[in-house]
């Protein structure tokens, strides 16, 4: 087995968060990609490779099975309405981004964009107006789950653009977002 020292790099990169093709040590995690898994099953964590999507992550499994499982790496925070439904529709939107016949590598929105999806849940009154102000704060909260980057395309326009991350396809998936519209429908609402 390598020493861990050839790619020491990859494992403190997946440690800090998600690893993205562009960044500089992607090469090394493929290179080294069965040690990586080794090194963080010994650990009980699973790494999550999309070369296809180019990113990868860790993720620690649920194992309610045994006798002592292992203290969580990170705290699980629920997410508020407003960021679950911006999670839900940037994945929305992603699928329809891949299943139409564009040529461009990544799916961009505007403020102005998650703002009119948005607009649709919320009726004519205060909780519009205090949503559109708040919006800024949920946009980073997703940002910070790394479903969303800012982009420089929209700086001639001085409207912040955003870059939707692949990684959007794994971190909501098809049973949050069954979860998520059971829980809308309970209230009265839908997608």
């Amino acid at each position: 087995m390598k020493e861990t020292k050839d790619f020491a790099p990859v494992v403190l990169q997946l440690l800090k968060g998600i690893l993205q093709y562009e960044d500089k040590d992607w090469t090394d995690l493929l290179i080294h990609q069965r040690a990586v898994r080794a090194y963080f099953a010994d650990i009980g964590l699973e790494l999550h490779l999309n070369e296809a999507d180019g990113y990868a992550y860790l993720a620690q499994p649920l194992d309610e099975e045994e006798e002592q499982p292992l203290p969580r790496l990170t705290r699980r925070i629920p997410l508020s309405f407003e960021v679950s439904l911006l999670c839900v529709l940037l994945r929305e939107e992603m699928d329809a981004f891949e299943a139409g016949a564009s040529e461009a590598l990544y799916l961009y929105i505007t403020l102005s964009d998650f703002r009119e999806k948005l607009q649709v849940y919320f009726k004519e009154n205060l909780d519009q107006i205090r949503l559109f102000r708040e919006l800024d704060r949920y946009v980073r909260k997703v940002e910070e789950l790394g479903l969303i980057s800012q982009s420089n395309r929209g700086k001639e326009n001085q409207e912040p653009i955003y870059r939707v991350s692949p990684l959007t396809k794994a971190k909501v998936s098809l049973e949050f977002i069954g979860e998520f519209k059971r829980k809308l429908e309970e209230h009265g609402k839908s997608l």
